[in-house]
């Protein structure tokens, strides 16, 4: 898959899902979003996005970088990579 650059994008999370493991040792975590499933990914290298999402309570305000998934995940509307910042707030 050819790199996308990440667009802005700001959604209420409103269920955070279980940790999931994904392919070449990556993680991945659903949440359930005012925009549909978008997927929040990490890896050994970096899990900060991850460990933000679970630490807090939903629901709660997400502003990060969001590309298209793969056409093969087609329950995800959004995915968050792991090396772009993702900004907390409350609702």
């Amino acid at each position: 898959m050819a790199y996308q650059k990440p667009t802005i994008r700001e959604f209420e999370v409103r269920r955070v899902g279980a940790l999931m493991p994904a392919p070449n040792n990556s993680s991945c975590l659903e949440c359930e979003t005012s925009l549909g499933m978008i997927a929040f990914w990490g890896d050994a290298r970096s899990m900060v996005n991850i460990e933000a999402i679970r630490a807090a309570s939903p629901p709660f305000r997400v502003r990060c970088g969001c590309i298209t998934p793969r056409r093969t995940v087609s329950n995800h509307v959004l995915w968050v990579p792991q090396s772009v910042p993702v900004e907390i707030t409350t609702t």
